[in-house]
């Protein structure tokens, strides 16, 4: 079953599946898909992307490691970049248009496959980095996305991601009377909402769609996935000359995944934090028998050997029925 409802700053009606999720960004960059393949591709196209946006950003991706995601892919114009530069890259994009496009390039095809950035197709910790350039604006499910980028990423791995900044998502430039170019905001900045923008260059022309999101809305969804963030750009035009130059366009994030607890016994993975059964001591395994206690996230200045570990453990059982044999009585 399905319910449309007209979305907020809008006369954009939305489908809402089953299940409550809204479709209307990943429909509509499929519907315009070849708008954009055609825009990205054109001799000199004006897209911020090659003028000055991609030398900022590449400058947080770290090193390639056995597998790289490019969520949001789109005709693999980032996947291409990231293969020069050494990544073994996998893209993942809801559009089968943007994925041909990507897989057929004449020059630098890309191993893609298409996908929910929300239910990707791909096992736990697979990935050693994840980049989601330019995507997660367009993307409908934006927690449920970097939950999943949070699965497939390895602990401690790296996303780097760049969004519309949302400052200039939530408003826009306007001439006023003295012929000078103000940025007005006439909406509200903390409400979210669908933002429809046309551009056109030449015989191009194309339609953006992406929802405007406050910046306590990405942060606290990537702080809920599992991830810090580590550094944070305020990206905008490098031409002193454009109005541009005087507000941010874009917000490029690195954030790491923070290692998962388990429930175990004892850790015998190096780097895997657990923590102790019948207690609520966190342990982290150095492997070859080795374990750190580990308390607040930091580390005591002694480490314990099988047995040291059993006594704890022993003494957590004790402990809570004790509480539990009082407690009753």
């Amino acid at each position: 079953m399905t319910d449309s409802a007209v979305l907020p700053g809008s006369d954009q009606v939305a489908v809402m599946l089953k299940g409550g999720r809204v479709t209307v960004l990943r429909d509509r960059w499929n519907e315009h898909a070849n708008e954009w393949i055609a825009w990205v591709r054109a001799p000199g196209n004006p897209d911020s992307y090659g003028r000055f946006h991609r030398k900022h950003f590449m400058e947080l991706v770290p090193e390639a490691g056995r597998l790289t995601l490019d969520i949001g892919c789109g005709e693999g114009r980032v996947a291409r970049d990231l293969q020069a530069d050494g990544h073994k890259v996998l893209g993942v994009d809801w559009s089968p248009a943007m994925c041909q496009a990507a897989a057929t390039h004449p020059d630098k095809p890309m191993r893609v496959v298409v996908g929910d950035a929300a239910k990707l197709p791909l096992p736990d910790a697979a990935a050693d980095c994840v980049v989601a350039f330019m995507s997660l604006q367009d993307i409908d499910d934006l927690a449920g996305a970097l939950k999943e980028i949070a699965r497939v990423l390895d602990d401690e791995k790296k996303l780097a991601l760049a969004i519309v900044h949302p400052m200039y998502s939530t408003g826009k430039f306007s001439p006023t009377e003295n012929s000078n170019v103000d940025f007005v905001v006439k909406r509200s900045y903390f409400q979210s909402r669908l933002c429809i923008s046309e551009h056109s260059h030449g015989d191009l022309k194309i339609t953006f769609f992406r929802e405007h999101r406050p910046l306590a809305t990405y942060v606290q969804a990537l702080l809920s996935a599992g991830f810090y963030i580590e550094q944070l750009l305020e990206v905008t035009d490098d031409d002193e000359g454009s109005a541009r130059h005087r507000v941010p366009m874009f917000l490029d994030i690195l954030a790491t995944r923070r290692p998962r607890e388990k429930e175990v016994g004892w850790p015998n993975r190096p780097g895997i934090i657990s923590r102790l059964p019948g207690c609520s001591i966190l342990a982290r395994s150095r492997g070859a028998g080795n374990l750190e206690l580990l308390r607040r996230g930091r580390s005591y200045s002694r480490r314990v050997s099988p047995i040291a570990f059993s006594g704890v453990v022993l003494f957590g059982l004790l402990a809570a029925a004790a509480i539990a044999f009082f407690t009753a009585y």
